[in-house]
């Protein structure tokens, strides 16, 4: 999933979203979100 979310989101995308989600769960959330959107691109 790693690997996934890296290609779909870009490696940037993801320190940002570190940099502005320190709270992991709140992190988490996005990242959900995120897959979400970019699976159903993909599909």
């Amino acid at each position: 999933m790693k690997k996934l979310k890296q290609t779909c989101i870009g490696k940037d995308a993801t320190s940002v979203l570190k940099t502005l989600a320190p709270h992991v769960k709140a992190a988490d959330v996005v990242m959900k979100k995120l897959k979400q959107t970019c699976i159903g691109k993909v599909k």
